[in-house]
């Protein structure tokens, strides 16, 4: 009975380290991309140019509409 469970021990420890060499791997082969700051700043101002044209046409059809 001992004898599986430290071969079950064994595995699991071995199968966890693969598991970590894997995720280093694709943190390393992968690096986080982000937009510049400018870019960034663009995509933000452009949904909140989106969203006030949404706001003014509600705001706007709705009286007109009653």
């Amino acid at each position: 009975m001992h004898f599986i469970q430290d071969e079950l021990v064994k595995v699991v420890a071995e199968e966890r380290q693969q598991g970590l060499r894997a995720a280093a791997a694709r943190r390393r082969a992968a690096p986080v991309s982000r937009p510049a700051p400018r870019v960034a700043l663009a995509r933000a101002m452009a949904l909140g140019a989106a969203f006030a044209t949404v706001i003014l046409v509600v705001l706007v059809t709705v009286p007109a509409a009653q």
